[in-house]
């Protein structure tokens, strides 16, 4: 909550040292709603799925002046926050609407969007079987442009669809399909996307770093393995498989997003083909530990008793200003034994301390301890020969 109130103040124009980690969660509601009466503000609160998180800081929004507040969510119980008056349910697209943003994507390069008449009918069926729905229609859309405009090659993806439509709901059998349609390499990069938490702000270089470490982008004669990731993140942002949320001042993909749906699905795919395990509650649940090897969760989930012999890497973005139910830093005797781990991602978690024994680590290639308690670390840091990334940031 902290880090929210702190977010949005920085937002709306203060710096740091207004929002320092002196200030307790009081005054930095204090500080937000001074904010919001001296400007005239729109804070959207995206995809809201909890009452709670919007009470935890609704005293920051009375008596805003000017201000205006919109929450969105698909959640009942949340709309009702609102006065009657002030809801808005969107509905789907009407059949125009869904078929006009089908061609935009579809037939991007042709004359005004046309569709050529032998496959008018065919786009027909293919919108309606999205219902409306802008992220179906988009996602198909994009899939469809990659494509011949040639009815026998349209016929077969329709066929797909239909297989995809029987098993899952619309969209999730329509972002089935886009997911069967990438390259091998960037199927690996957008399954490892779930693995950050929902609506998490994935930035580029992160991503790249990443990608690098676990070996999904590799170096070629004409480019760097970091450029060959930039161009698998741009792939799958072009195939609306990733949201672009950011830009940079040379035009660079800054900060992009998974859209929750997409994650939902990314997520039942990495499990079933034992790609990764992602844990978004305070429980652990892990029937088998003994086959994962990709793991997120938070640092003090992680059951002491339990043994990731064949594990590569942990992501455990954890929140500073929680406090953990058990010392974080006994995650170490669980990681110690993880022989072969590649990529340690600690950020944000409690831990104050890295032992020497890391250096038995000799396969890691990134360790992430960016906004950690770590005061220094050990001089076994210099046994890591494959290490490629170290994160110390903050």
């Amino acid at each position: 909550m902290d880090s929210l109130l702190r977010t949005l103040i920085r937002n709306i124009g203060d710096t740091e040292e207004q929002t320092g980690p002196d200030k307790a969660t009081p005054e930095l509601r204090s500080i937000l709603n001074k904010k919001l009466k001296k400007h005239k503000t729109i804070v959207v609160l995206d995809d809201l799925w909890e009452q709670r998180t919007f009470l935890d800081i609704k005293d920051s929004f009375n008596d805003v002046g000017e201000s205006r507040i919109v929450i969105t969510t698909r959640l009942g119980d949340v709309a009702s926050l609102a006065r009657p008056d002030r809801r808005l349910e969107l509905r789907s697209l009407d059949n125009k609407d869904a078929y006009d943003l089908f061609c935009k994507r579809a037939f991007a390069n042709n004359e005004n969007n046309q569709c050529p008449g032998d496959l008018e009918k065919l786009a027909k069926d293919i919108v309606q079987r999205c219902q409306g729905l802008p992220l179906a229609i988009v996602s198909i859309g994009i899939l469809l442009s990659s494509r011949p405009q040639i009815a026998s090659v349209w016929t077969q993806v329709y066929n797909q669809l239909r297989y995809q439509l029987a098993k899952d709901d619309d969209v999730q059998g329509i972002i089935n399909l886009s997911y069967h349609d990438l390259p091998g390499e960037l199927r690996n990069c957008f399954l490892y996307c779930s693995m950050f938490p929902q609506n998490y702000y994935l930035s580029r270089r992160d991503l790249v770093l990443l990608w690098v470490a676990e070996g999904f982008a590799v170096k070629t004669e004409e480019s760097t393995a970091e450029e060959v990731a930039e161009g698998y993140l741009m792939e799958l942002i072009l195939r609306n498989m990733l949201q672009l949320v950011e830009k940079d001042e040379l035009g660079r993909v800054s900060i992009c997003k998974m859209h929750d749906i997409v994650r939902d699905l990314a997520m039942s795919i990495a499990k079933k083909v034992r790609f990764g395990t992602t844990n978004d509650s305070d429980a652990m649940t892990i029937v088998d530990s003994g086959i994962i090897r990709r793991l997120s969760t938070g640092v003090t989930n992680v059951n002491k008793q339990m043994r990731l012999p064949h594990l590569r890497t942990l992501m455990a973005h954890g929140n500073g200003n929680s406090t953990p139910a058990s010392s974080p830093d006994t995650v170490w005797s669980i990681l110690l034994e993880s022989r072969y781990l590649a990529v340690l991602e600690l950020r944000g978690s409690m831990i104050t301390a890295v032992p020497s024994s890391v250096g038995q680590l000799f396969n890691l290639r990134y360790l992430g301890l960016r906004d950690t308690k770590i005061k220094f670390l050990p001089h076994s840091v210099e046994k890591l020969s494959n290490l490629l990334t170290l994160d110390v940031k903050s």
